[in-house]
């Protein structure tokens, strides 16, 4: 199983809104929203698309102002872009997947943060800390293969690698 990943429901570990992230590969993400209490989140624009299943309870979801009642066995999809908001009417719980994935970072939201999406100022720190470490460890890795006599490749292989790192980091705000 070469590039699987396992996530067992021993170490799966909690999102920054609540959720337990599942799974998540190069292009995709799985999420669990389990006994979530009745409440309403605020409405969000996402540069991801989201389809989800209900496995218990109801919510409401409205998409760009169109609300639908969701129940267990239901499913649905946010397209990329569309403005929505759940309310959760009674204690309900969901698998979401999304694309691209957002384990750590919930990318692309396009409101004012509030106390339930705003990441402390800690795990911003942290998380461009780590990036910095990863482009710093490729740059060896790439400057060594350099050295052997493939320069040229190894300076292109360099230049997309921070470009797609520096992508990461705004996408953690910093």
């Amino acid at each position: 199983m070469a590039g699987a990943s396992i996530v067992s429901s021993a170490t799966a570990q909690a999102g920054d809104l609540g959720e337990i992230e599942l799974a998540s590969g190069q292009r995709v993400s799985m999420r669990l929203w389990r006994d979530e209490e009745p409440h309403p989140k605020a409405s969000v624009r996402r540069d991801y698309e989201t389809v989800g299943y209900v496995i218990s309870g109801k919510a409401e979801l409205t998409i760009e102002g169109e609300a639908a009642l969701l129940a267990a066995g239901d499913s649905w999809v946010v397209p990329a872009g569309a403005k929505h908001a759940y309310r959760i009417i009674e204690k309900f719980t969901a698998i979401e997947a999304t694309a691209p994935p957002t384990h750590g970072s919930h990318t692309g939201a396009h409101s004012e943060p509030t106390e339930e999406t705003a990441m402390d100022d800690d795990h911003l720190d942290k998380a461009v800390a780590e990036l910095r470490r990863e482009v710093a460890s490729e740059r060896e890795r790439l400057s060594a293969l350099a050295d052997s006599g493939s320069q040229r490749l190894a300076e292109t292989r360099l230049a997309r690698y921070e470009a797609e790192q520096l992508k990461r980091a705004s996408d953690f705000g910093k």
